[in-house]
C-alpha cells in the first residue's frame, strides 16, 4: 500500500509540473504530427523504431515489411537502439553472411535444400517451389527463376552440376557424355590421356591412373599393362623378379622372397628354404639351435674348403661360398668357410671383415687373414693374397680373379692382373 501511494504521489506530482495538452482526435489524420492514442493526439515517430505505426510487425521496421530480420532495420518487434538485431544489422546495418547460415557455415542462399539470405537460417523449398534471390516462391523451373540448368522441376547452379546434369540460363540440364566434362554449365572436351596430360601414369579407359599396380602398370602417358602372374610393376614397367635361390639371397627363401633367416620362424641361409623353429628353440647361423651366442667367428676357419654350410659350423651368420651355385661356377675352387659381418658383428678367430659384391649386391664376409699380398702365401691353391683395405691386416685370401667364376671378378672400376690374379 505504501508503495501504491508513493507511485501515485509521483505520478501527480510530474504531471503538476509539466502539464500537456492533449487535442482530441478520432483517427492519426486528425493529429498533425503524431498518432491518435485513446482519443488524444499524441508525439510519435514516423521513422522505424515505434509500435503500430512508426517501427512495428506491420509497417515501419518489423519482420514483414520494413527492418526487420530480413532487412535490417528493426528486431522481429520493431525498433532497436541500432536499428537493428544482429542478424538483420545490428548497429552496422549488415551480417558477414550474404547468404544463408546453415550446420557447416554459410551458403550461397540461391539452392533449393540452402535457401536464404542475410545471414538468416537456410531453409529447403518445398516441392514445387524455387529459390529466387534468397526466397522460397511457387513457381516452375526456368529462365527467370533459374540461372544454372533444370531437372525433374528442381534448379541445378553451376557450382554444382556434373557431367549428367549441365546447363545455363534455366533450360533443361543436358548430359554431357563419354569424354566430355562440366565446367561452369558448359560441356566441354576433356584432354585426352596421353603423356601431356598424365606425365606419371598409364592411361586405363582413357582416364589417368597412378600406373603402379600389377593390374594397370605404366608411365608417360602409355596404355596400361597387366603384369602376368609371378611379375611386378617397377618404375611403370613389369619385371620378373629373381627368384629366390643361392645366387640371389644369403639368407633364406620365405614364399619365394630372400629374407635374412635369422628369425625362428624364418631360419636359413644360402638361399634355401626358410626353417620354423621349435619352441624354445632359436635362429642361431642359419640353423635352429639353443645356442644364443652372437658372433660372426667360424668354428673352422675361415677360407677353409667346404661343400655346405654345416661344415663350417660357426655359431652365427655361416655361409660357404660353393665352387658351384646352381650348377655355375663361382670361382672359389673348393669352396670357402665364411661368415656374415658388419656393425656389432666382428670377425673372430684371426678373420677379417671385408664388403665385396656378392651376385651384384655388396655384402660383407668373414675372410682369412694373410701377411703376404699379391702371392698365394698362406692362401689355398686357388687364392690369392689381396691387399686389404682395412689397416689391422695386410691382406685376406681370395679367389683369384683369372678363375673366371661369377663371384671371382672384379668390382666396377677395378682391373684383374693376369699374373697375379689381384684387383687393381
Amino acid at each position: 500500500m505504501r508503495h501504491l501511494l508513493v507511485v501515485l504521489i509521483s505520478f501527480t506530482s510530474a504531471a503538476c509540473l509539466a502539464p500537456v495538452a492533449e487535442a482530441q482526435c478520432l483517427r492519426d489524420l486528425d493529429c498533425d504530427a503524431g498518432r491518435c492514442v485513446d482519443g488524444a493526439c499524441r508525439a510519435g515517430s514516423t521513422g522505424g523504431g515505434g509500435g503500430a505505426t512508426g517501427g512495428g510487425i506491420a509497417t515501419g521496421g518489423g519482420s514483414a515489411t520494413g527492418g526487420g530480420v530480413a532487412t535490417g532495420g528493426g528486431t522481429t518487434t520493431g525498433g532497436g537502439a541500432g536499428g537493428g538485431s544482429v542478424v538483420g544489422g545490428g548497429a552496422g546495418g549488415g551480417s558477414a553472411c550474404a547468404g544463408c547460415n546453415s550446420a557447416i557455415g554459410c551458403q550461397p542462399g540461391n539452392e533449393v535444400f540452402a535457401c536464404g539470405a542475410a545471414g538468416a537460417q537456410c531453409q529447403t523449398c518445398g516441392f514445387g517451389e524455387q529459390c529466387v534471390n534468397g526466397a522460397c516462391i511457387t513457381a516452375t523451373c526456368g529462365p527467370m527463376t533459374c540461372n544454372g540448368c533444370c531437372t525433374n522441376g528442381f534448379c541445378v547452379t553451376a557450382t554444382n552440376q556434373s557431367a549428367f546434369t549441365c546447363g545455363l540460363g534455366g533450360g533443361m540440364c543436358t548430359n554431357c557424355g563419354q569424354g566430355r566434362s562440366c565446367v561452369m554449365g558448359q560441356c566441354v572436351t576433356t584432354p585426352a590421356c596421353g603423356a601431356a596430360s598424365c606425365p606419371d601414369g598409364c592411361c586405363f579407359n582413357g582416364n589417368c591412373v597412378g600406373g603402379d599396380s600389377r593390374f594397370a602398370c605404366g608411365t608417360a602417358g602409355a596404355q596400361c599393362a597387366t603384369c602376368t602372374q609371378g611379375q611386378q610393376c617397377t618404375n611403370g614397367a613389369c619385371t620378373t623378379p629373381p627368384a629366390c635361390g643361392p645366387m640371389t639371397c644369403m639368407g633364406c627363401c620365405d614364399n619365394g622372397q630372400c629374407t635374412a633367416g635369422t628369425t625362428r620362424f624364418t631360419c636359413g641361409a644360402g638361399g634355401a628354404v626358410c626353417q620354423r623353429c621349435q619352441a624354445g628353440a632359436n635362429c642361431v647361423n642359419g640353423q635352429c639351435s639353443n645356442n644364443t651366442t652372437v658372433d660372426a667367428g667360424v668354428t673352422v676357419p675361415a677360407g677353409s674348403p667346404c661343400t655346405t654350410t654345416q661344415q663350417c659350423q660357426p655359431p652365427f651368420g655361416a655361409m660357404c661360398i660353393q665352387e658351384n651355385i646352381a650348377g655355375q661356377a663361382t670361382g672359389y675352387p673348393g669352396g670357402y668357410c665364411s661368415s656374415t659381418c658388419g656393425v656389432g658383428t666382428a670377425c673372430s678367430g684371426g678373420a677379417v671383415c671385408i664388403t665385396e659384391p656378392f651376385f651384384g649386391a655388396a655384402q660383407s664376409t668373414c675372410r682369412a687373414a694373410c701377411t703376404t699380398p699379391g702371392q698365394q702365401g698362406s692362401c689355398r691353391t686357388g687364392y690369392v693374397c689381396h691387399p686389404s683395405p682395412n689397416s689391422t691386416t695386410p691382406g685376406f685370401c681370395r679367389a683369384r680373379c683369372t678363375n673366371g667364376g661369377a663371384l671371382s671378378g672384379c668390382a666396377a672400376g677395378q682391373t684383374c692382373n693376369m699374373t697375379t690374379g689381384v684387383c687393381n
